[in-house]
């Protein structure tokens, strides 16, 4: 479909307007399930398979995938803290032919959410020297200690699971950040290569161009219609416009180079792209539309909602919470009740199930108060004013992202406005070029003035190969200050 409608141009154009057509090829992007090799079997390269290219398998994105790996494994590790723990102890005494004692106590624990911990276990005590506080014989217990002063609202298990959730969401932040800004780098490259790529082929058909009217000139010459100088002349913008080709030949496969730092395999090898390959673009609304970019007033409260380094800013912001509530623990006086109730043998359900005057028990309550708190008045400050500084802090870089996201859409509108008006200085030089060309068959113009015009031309279609890169750099640009480079290459998607 791409080389039928190049080929349905008309003759006199077609050699240099299809250079400047496939800056804009667009496609859809690679099929699902596409690998590296199925991607470039095409021997052209759109922005948005390159882009899905470096999304996938480059080693950035690998790692930020296992950025957040590790944080579920802290997730894992700090929910450990309320995992039921068995445990055993035992001992025994004998001397000088008298059993002292010998006991042995297995015991289960389990912390809760709310900071109670559950305990039963059982034991079993003999001996002739034992405490007399103690129960001889087989025993079990039913225990449970509540704090109800320092620990009740917030612990330290608590506050470690809690942290460990929010950096485990962060690192999905932390993830998008880190291939924006990939991305951003990647992209540049990419419409870095396409800018050259696209001056070689106009370079390329200059010079076919050039070898043609230098042909016409010499059959004039020997026809006694044109000067030997003339000659002379053509072959000079001849030799000129291939040194010109050479050096964009030699920048556009150095580009291409620098392209393959960004293609990686999924195996983890780099991707060696072949030399043959070309932009892979798609044309623009003939309307003007394609210079039209999206509403500040819509970009800009959704690059704000959603941009990661907000998102990082927010968590923190809610680490730093949990962290302040932690803190303000140390600010109660510390209290624990403990109850247990206990039974003969080791029949613990018979004890559960008898009449509550006939439980027999054993209780105790410890409190702690420190004077001064001034070990907790201290913590609780700084957790406060970290929080505040972590608040100014979100603020600043809300206001620096906005600013940002401001500018780089000004400087998109900007470029196409730039767009609009070279696209009709460039109809222009083409007039002049073809009317002088016309001068020249009929003996009319000067190849002097010919070649002046196609300079001129050629200078004017450069920049407009220039231009409608700056253009995209600049829509990859306002992309990456939105946070949204992730979601695709195509400034105008929503």
């Amino acid at each position: 479909m791409k080389s039928n409608l190049l080929c349905m141009l008309p003759a006199r154009l077609g050699g240099w307007v299809a250079p400047l057509l496939l800056l804009w090829l667009w496609p859809a992007g690679p099929a699902a399930g596409q690998g590296p090799a199925d991607t470039l079997a095409n021997p052209a390269l759109s922005p948005v398979t390159f882009h899905q290219l470096v999304l996938r398998y480059h080693p950035v994105a690998r790692t930020a995938d296992l950025q957040a790996d590790l944080a579920r494994a802290e997730v894992v590790r700090a929910r450990g803290a309320f995992d039921p723990v068995l445990s055993h102890s035992a001992g025994q005494k004998r001397f000088g032919g008298t059993d002292y004692y010998y006991y042995s106590r297995p015991e289960i624990k389990w912390p809760t959410w709310l900071g109670a911990e559950l305990s039963a276990g059982f034991e079993y005590l003999s001996g002739q020297q034992t405490d007399p506080q103690q129960t001889l014989g087989q025993t079990h217990f039913l225990g449970i200690a509540v704090p109800l002063g320092r620990n009740l609202g917030m612990d330290k298990r608590r506050a470690a699971l809690q942290t460990a959730r929010v950096l485990q969401q962060a690192s999905a932040a932390e993830k998008t950040e880190a291939l924006n800004n990939l991305l951003l780098e990647a992209m540049n490259q990419y419409w870095d290569w396409v800018r050259l790529h696209q001056q070689c082929a106009l370079l390329t058909e200059a010079v076919r161009v050039s070898q043609r009217r230098l042909e016409y000139v010499r059959q004039t010459w020997s026809a006694g219609e044109r000067a030997a100088i003339d000659t002379s002349d053509a072959l000079a913008q001849a030799l000129s416009l291939q040194v010109q080709e050479t050096e964009a030949r030699t920048q556009a496969r150095n580009a291409l180079l620098l392209l393959e730092t960004f293609a990686w395999q999924p195996s983890g090898l780099p991707l060696e792209l072949p030399g043959s390959l070309v932009p892979d673009l798609s044309l623009p609304d003939g309307d003007g539309s394609a210079w039209t970019p999206p509403s500040l007033d819509s970009l800009l409260p959704a690059g704000l909602a959603s941009h990661p380094v907000l998102q990082l800013a927010d968590f923190k912001i809610r680490a730093l919470e949990i962290d302040k509530r932690l803190k303000f623990q140390e600010l109660l006086p510390s209290m624990t009740v403990r109850y247990n109730l206990l039974g003969k043998g080791y029949d613990l359900w018979k004890t559960v199930s008898r009449p509550m005057p006939e439980y027999a028990y054993r209780y105790g309550i410890s409190v702690s108060i420190p004077l001064l708190f001034s070990e907790g008045r201290g913590a609780y400050r700084s957790a406060s004013l970290k929080l505040a500084q972590a608040n100014l802090e979100r603020q600043q870089k809300q206001a620096g992202l906005a600013a940002k996201i401001r500018s780089r859409h000004i400087a998109l509108v900007a470029l196409g406005d730039q767009l609009r008006l070279h696209g009709e200085a460039l109809r222009q030089y083409e007039a002049l070029q073809r009317a002088e060309e016309i001068r020249l068959r009929t003996g009319e113009g000067s190849l002097l003035l010919v070649n002046l015009r196609e300079s001129r031309t050629l200078e004017a279609r450069q920049k407009w190969v220039d231009l409608q890169v700056k253009y995209r750099q600049a829509g990859t640009y306002l992309l990456w200050a939105s946070g949204r480079l992730v979601s695709g290459p195509d400034p105008w998607s929503d």
